[in-house]
């Protein structure tokens, strides 16, 4: 089932193929940089758990744990994300007036949108037993999460982008 659902949906090959942020660190100042290293890393990881997930030549057997790590890695990403970088960079731009940062927002529901789809992922994939009942959909699933992953590392890329801008000002 899984060689035919990739012949007629291949997956997400220009999706992050492994590379860094597409943030270039050199457009933030440094402290921002260096605030955003563990994030940056953390995403990373985030996408060689997809890539491995979607690799074929893992074993039937091995699948779940594969998909159960890309899990755990996922919720570390989003949680980061919501309650460590978000809420630090918002601190950061305080001084800026309300009208200035609400201009963010709509960068804010993007990211959101992506928060509900992994988290539904999760909820879905988490547990072996669940893996295992859902097991012929996960191709399709996988490249859905990974078109909500490329949504929001362009969203948190244009806030952090965004908020950095505002800082400099």
């Amino acid at each position: 089932m899984q060689e035919e659902y990739w012949e007629t949906n291949p997956p997400l090959n220009h999706f992050y193929s492994n590379k860094l942020p597409t943030l270039a660190q050199k457009e933030l100042p440094d402290s921002v940089t260096e605030f955003l290293r563990p994030w940056f890393k953390e995403r990373t990881e985030l996408i060689q758990a997809w890539h491995q997930a979607l690799d074929k030549s893992i074993k039937e057997r091995d699948i779940e744990e594969v998909v159960q790590q890309l899990c755990q890695v996922l919720m570390d990403y989003v949680s980061a994300g919501h309650f460590e970088i978000y809420e630090k960079l918002l601190e950061d731009t305080k001084s800026f007036n309300d009208s200035v940062i609400h201009l963010a927002e709509p960068i804010y529901q993007r990211i959101s949108a992506s928060t509900e789809k992994a988290i539904c992922f999760n909820e879905k994939y988490a547990t072996e037993k669940s893996c295992r009942l859902r097991r012929k959909k996960l191709p399709f699933e996988l490249s859905r999460l990974g078109e909500a992953l490329e949504e929001r590392f362009e969203a948190e890329d244009q806030l952090v982008k965004f908020l950095t801008q505002l800082q400099q000002q």
